[in-house]
């Protein structure tokens, strides 16, 4: 099946998926909570949109793309004009169909097996349990988008790249707020091979993560490497929340991560600050402390928090491991 191919995680994954992706939490579930204590709220911001904004399903149709970011800068693709939808019986497919005016363009019915494979399937495992429905979400309704996302237990800010994209996930929000299993259709890119990185500018081009020795098999045990590669192919579980204790972090007076010029930032946004030397909610102050030597350090912690949290290949900052 095209969609869910694409996928390649089980629905219920799918919709825990979008849940931690509102909530600022990236995709996944389980662990730990990775839910803002923020109430939850929504902007349409074009400048996020894909790039490209559609892509071939390799049968001839372009399928449009729409995306979402999270507080932590996370960001997710899906098609702009298609859900998936697991319904318990026929009736509540078809009452779906009815109220949103779709159109089953496939599902995950199994063929019939092979003769010479010897394998014989009863109707009951060979039905259709998943359907990718088709339709036009400028002509779903979105007034009830925050208080849909309230009653599943969203939080936090979600931007969207489009009006459209935005009411198709109020559509998916109120039908799960229903108890109804409906997700986006997400793009994944397991197909992909991450071999090289671009990080900050660097002499021209960007620097290659991939070079530092100390990340490579070879250069520790840990292999950080491997990991990049093993998450760039399974895709992300779940994320979960790192503390940093230290001094000297580049944030503004918001509370928000500074960036430079042609280098950017790729600690996330809203981070949540503490500081134990003021007794206040930024820390957006220089080490009080020094290095070893004595040596001064002004911004340590905000290298230490890039080392660990760096988003990888977005030529911005560090590799975070």
């Amino acid at each position: 099946m095209r969609n869910i191919k694409r996928l390649g995680i089980p629905m219920v994954v799918l919709l825990v998926s979008l849940l931690t992706t509102a909530c600022g939490g990236g995709g996944g579930g389980g662990g730990g909570s990775t839910t803002s204590t923020n109430a939850f709220s929504f902007e349409i911001d074009s400048s996020i949109h894909p790039s490209p904004d559609t892509t071939d399903d390799g049968r001839g149709r372009t399928l449009p793309l729409a995306t979402s970011k999270d507080e932590a800068g996370v960001i997710s693709t899906f098609i702009a004009d298609e859900v998936l939808i697991v319904p318990k019986n026929q009736a509540e497919l078809d009452g779906f169909l009815t109220r949103t005016g779709g159109m089953v363009i496939e599902d995950n019915t199994i063929p019939i097996p092979p003769l010479e494979l010897g394998i014989t399937l009863s109707d009951a495992e060979r039905n259709a349990t998943t359907y990718v429905v088709r339709l036009d979400p400028s002509k779903l309704p979105l007034g009830n988008f925050k208080a849909d996302s309230t009653t599943v237990g969203l939080s936090g800010k979600l931007t969207v790249s489009s009006d459209p994209a935005a009411r198709l996930m109020a559509l998916m929000v109120s039908e799960v707020a229903a108890g109804r299993a409906v997700g986006l259709n997400y793009l994944s890119h397991q197909d992909e091979t991450l071999l090289r990185t671009e990080e900050s500018p660097n002499a021209g081009g960007y620097a290659d993560a991939f070079a530092t020795t100390r990340f490579q098999a070879s250069g520790s045990k840990s292999n950080v490497l491997g990991a990049w590669q093993w998450i760039r192919a399974q895709g992300m579980v779940r994320r979960v929340r790192v503390a940093i204790l230290d001094g000297g972090f580049w944030v503004d007076g918001n509370g928000q991560p500074n960036s430079v010029a042609g280098i950017g930032t790729d600690l996330p946004a809203n981070p949540i600050q503490y500081d134990f030397v003021n007794n206040d909610y930024r820390v957006g102050d220089t080490n009080p402390g020094q290095c070893t030597g004595g040596n001064p350090c002004p911004w340590h912690g905000n290298s230490a928090a890039g080392a660990a949290l760096g988003v990888v290949n977005n030529r911005a900052g560090a590799a975070g491991t």
